[in-house]
């Protein structure tokens, strides 16, 4: 095979990635590659190199593992130590897809080693992808600030990345006013990609939000859907699009999320796990149970990828009242999760479903563990949170004076509009409880009246037609 026709065929196929057309680029790429050279005296050309990390990118997002795995281990054999670290830190994601933890950290320990010989950005570099990689988001934002400093003197061409890398992992660790500190810098970085410029714009989105402030982060969606169709490659357009379709869930316009998802799966077909996982979502706010359970087989089907499935099929088993499988799936996603916010806001669910269990001491340790880490510094949406779980405690007490005093925080801080119907109808049950029926009335009446598209809004009429 002569060079200018892999060269020809690699750009070909790196056009056709960037646009998401993963197959098409796959069917290209795969004949001049899929026998590469084992004689270990032949050093690979860079140019063999990125093309042939391409097709076994490709075959990874296609699912292809075992194709993905024969590839990368041939290439391997004969891989200078800088193609080396590529090739370690994909063959660890690709573990990391079949779920074998230890194999993927081998990978990723392997890429570390083979990193010593170079550069010291390239090795600092490497470290942050190793870290992020095993959620150690501590550690990518300390050596994503070293990335910037040693970059700014002496590898200014690096320093936008890094910035990219800290404002995520800022975010992660709940530092949030950090995160937008990176995420403005990168933004206005004159050597940031249309793809680098799109992710920052969609995470100061995520930032704002957890405020309430959804007109504001519906505004930089906007700014970054205009950025990523000037260039932006699928990946980092699909997530824009999914995350947009998430925000417009939060405001209750559940009808808008699911075409949004539907436009985003046509486009893409490659995303039906996380499309059909948001539409889980929205059947579930919907009160369609038996559509959401279909989602999730779709993307249990789809894909076997961790994420959000746990965190559905705990939100499934609770709406349906079977509570010793919403903490099996609680329990299970939490093994899994080193995001300390996340964590804690996982744990806030927890301490109600340990009580609905007959595990009402651990559910109390629990509460009282929760409260000596509250603080209001924390953002609305945790601070909601934090109520919402004492709310529901308080309820299961049957001490419903004290519940109707949290179920008030919780609507005082609540950002999420889609959340109201509900918090409203369980005030109004309090009150109900107490005998104080105008209360409820008024209660009830706010949560039908609210203009969003929930099951609570229809439950919050029933409780006012039986009364």
């Amino acid at each position: 095979m002569e060079n200018h026709t892999l060269t020809a065929a690699y750009a070909a196929a790196a056009r056709l990635s960037h646009a998401g057309k993963l197959e098409e680029a796959l069917v290209l790429l795969e004949p001049h590659l899929s026998a590469p050279n084992t004689d270990a005296d032949i050093k690979p050309s860079d140019e063999f190199h990125s093309a042939l990390l391409l097709l076994a990118s490709l075959d990874l997002d296609l699912e292809r593992l075992s194709a993905s795995e024969k590839l990368l281990s041939a290439a391997l054999s004969t891989a200078t130590p800088a193609q080396a670290v590529d090739l370690h830190l994909l063959r660890g994601n690709l573990y990391d897809a079949r779920g074998h933890v230890r194999k993927a950290a081998t990978e990723r320990a392997a890429a570390l080693q083979a990193a010593k010989s170079l550069d010291e950005p390239i090795r600092l570099l490497v470290q942050v992808l190793c870290s992020q990689a095993s959620n150690d988001f501590e550690a990518v934002y300390k050596l994503a600030l070293e990335g910037i400093a040693v970059g700014s003197t002496s590898h200014p061409h690096q320093v936008v990345r890094f910035q990219h890398l800290a404002a995520f992992a800022a975010y992660n660790i709940g530092r949030y006013e950090d995160a937008l500190l990176w995420v403005t810098k990168t933004i206005v970085h004159p050597q940031a990609t249309r793809s680098q410029q799109t992710d920052c714009l969609r995470l100061k989105s995520l930032c704002v939000s957890l405020e309430g402030r959804h007109d504001e982060g519906l505004e930089h969606l906007k700014a970054a859907t205009y950025i990523a169709r000037t260039g932006a490659s699928w990946e980092y357009a699909t997530h824009l699009a999914l995350d947009t379709a998430r925000r417009l869930l939060l405001l209750g316009r559940l009808t808008d999320a699911d075409d949004l998802a539907q436009e985003v799966l046509v486009r893409f077909p490659t995303t039906i796990r996380e499309i059909s996982l948001l539409r889980a979502t929205i059947a579930l706010t919907r009160g369609e149970l038996g559509k959401a359970h279909e989602a999730l087989d779709m993307a249990t089907r789809s894909s076997k990828r961790r994420g959000d499935r746990e965190l559905l099929i705990f939100a499934l088993a609770r709406e349906e009242g079977h509570y010793p499988e919403a903490l099996s799936a609680l329990e299970s996603l939490l093994q899994h999760t080193t995001c300390a916010p996340l964590v804690y806001q996982l744990r806030l669910q927890r301490s109600p479903v340990l009580w609905q269990c007959g595990q009402t001491s651990e559910a109390e340790k629990e509460q009282a563990e929760l409260t000596s880490q509250f603080t209001e510094s924390l953002p609305r949406e945790i601070q909601a949170a934090f109520y919402r779980m004492e709310a529901k405690l308080s309820y299961l007490r049957e001490d419903w004076v004290a519940g109707i005093v949290k179920w008030k925080q919780v609507l005082r801080l609540e950002p999420h509009p889609v959340n109201q119907p509900e918090n409203w109808t369980l005030l109004g049950d309090g009150y109900a409880q107490l005998g104080e029926s105008a209360a409820a009335h008024f209660a009830w009446d706010r949560a039908a009246a609210q203009p969003v598209e929930s099951i609570w809004v229809r439950r919050a009429k029933e409780r006012l037609e039986a009364s």
